[in-house]
């Protein structure tokens, strides 16, 4: 047996104390062992090594694995094995991810998997690429710059109205307090921004004061509605 193998074989655990190394190790090793571990994966049959496995494929990083990644989140029916499917999403980082994520959350029924998917979708639809979008408003094109406004408002809002799903779904008041939270955390951005273009309703460009009132026109238009 060699010492990728020894590894694979200490990732049998279910504690992440006896998992830690192994994976750290595997890493190590950089992409080309990607390869052996996708090629072991075929025949494996033991669901916490094929997790761990799938969580050491998403600390490598390699953008090429993301499709058996979502095999195996859609595939397996071992809770374990697809949220770490999602977790190594989640490591990888891709922004390409998010629309699979998004419908496949509406669905998803273990609980798991769905704090892993939400939890990848706080990573990459409120950081990175919303950073990213906003540089586009800027674009020479008027049709980036268009596409990134609409993209903005609907991350935004796909992400709003998950939330609310969830709220309305679960029983627990201890439940329903954590979605209230997040709910709340947006809502206090969201009011932030308000308080930002009040304060700008005298500017002193004529464009810039017309685009602000008509913004505080729809958002006021909005709130309002019953």
């Amino acid at each position: 047996m060699n010492r990728v193998e020894e590894l694979i074989e200490e990732l049998n655990h279910h504690h992440l104390d006896k998992t830690e190394k192994p994976i750290s190790a595997l890493v190590e090793m950089g992409e080309e062992i990607s390869e052996y571990i996708l090629e072991h994966l075929k025949h494996e049959k033991r669901d916490v090594v094929v997790a761990n496995l799938l969580k050491t494929i998403g600390k490598i990083r390699k953008k090429e694995s993301i499709p058996l990644l979502f095999e195996y989140y859609r595939q397996s029916d071992n809770e374990l094995v697809r949220g770490f499917a999602i977790n190594a999403l989640e490591e990888i980082g891709d922004y390409s991810v998010l629309p699979q994520i998004l419908q496949g959350l509406e669905y998803e029924q273990m609980d798991g998997v769905r704090e892993q998917m939400i939890s990848l979708i706080a990573k990459l639809a409120v950081k990175h690429p919303i950073e990213v979008l906003i540089e586009n408003l800027y674009d020479e094109e008027f049709f980036v710059r268009e596409y990134a406004a609409e993209s903005i408002y609907y991350i935004s809002k796909d992400i709003i109205d998950i939330l609310f799903r969830f709220l309305e779904a679960k029983t627990t008041i201890g439940e329903k307090i954590e979605i209230i939270e997040v709910l709340r955390t947006v809502m206090v951005a969201g009011q932030h921004a308000i308080l930002k273009l009040q304060s700008m309703t005298d500017h002193k460009d004529e464009r810039i004061k017309n685009s602000v009132e008509n913004a505080l026109k729809e958002i006021n238009d909005v709130t309002s509605t019953k």
